[in-house]
């Protein structure tokens, strides 16, 4: 038998053996060209903080201006006349003296109406001035027309008329009686609207 070379360890490590590092290569390129595991691309990741949207700012629509309004004055309501509930009083003045009140007779008023005799004021509202008179109203009333007549007084009754006087619109006044004595004084008065009143006094003449 022929003896046979032994080798050196030395040559055999660097024949035998493949550096780790050239293996790793070599196996690397060998899954390559047989078509190995496949190289995929990484995911796409979402960012983290996606952006925030930009709101849409849409203009407002023109507001049309609305004209102040001046507030209408308050309406001025003529006032309703006067209601007189009867017949107004009356007032007999001689000139330059003071008045004294009448007493009322016979009426027609709206819707009332009295009748009465003639009457004789007692002594204590006597008128003892002579005339001019004058007849005044209250309130005051606008007196179409009018008469004055007097007669003679005797034992508290009047007697037949001894005289009269009468006039349209305008001042009532009267000259009355020009006689001395007692007398009862009617006034009858007709106002606006047909309403119609008859007022007394007594007159004291002196001689």
């Amino acid at each position: 038998m022929s003896s046979q070379p032994v080798p050196k360890p030395g040559t055999a490590r660097r024949l035998g053996s493949v550096p780790r590092r050239g293996w790793l290569v070599a196996v690397l390129v060998a899954g390559c060209a047989t078509g190995g595991l496949p190289v995929t691309s990484p995911p796409t990741l979402a960012p983290a903080n996606p952006a925030t949207p930009v709101p849409i700012i849409r203009p407002l629509p023109a507001i049309t201006p609305v004209p102040a309004v001046t507030p209408a004055p308050p309406s001025t309501a003529t006032p309703a006349p006067t209601e007189i509930p009867g017949p107004p009083a009356a007032a007999l003045t001689p000139i330059g003296k003071d008045a004294i009140p009448g007493e009322l007779g016979s009426f027609t008023w709206r819707s009332m109406g009295s009748d009465a005799p003639w009457l004789v004021p007692l002594a204590d509202q006597a008128v003892r001035e002579q005339g001019p008179y004058m007849v005044t109203f209250a309130p005051p009333m606008l007196v179409e027309s009018w008469t004055a007549r007097w007669a003679p007084v005797a034992d508290g009754t009047a007697g037949a008329v001894a005289g009269f006087e009468q006039g349209d619109t305008g001042s009532l006044v009267m000259e009355g009686p020009d006689q001395p004595g007692t007398w009862s004084l009617q006034v009858d008065a007709r106002f606006a609207g047909g309403d119609r009143c008859a007022y007394y006094w007594r007159l004291e003449v002196a001689p």
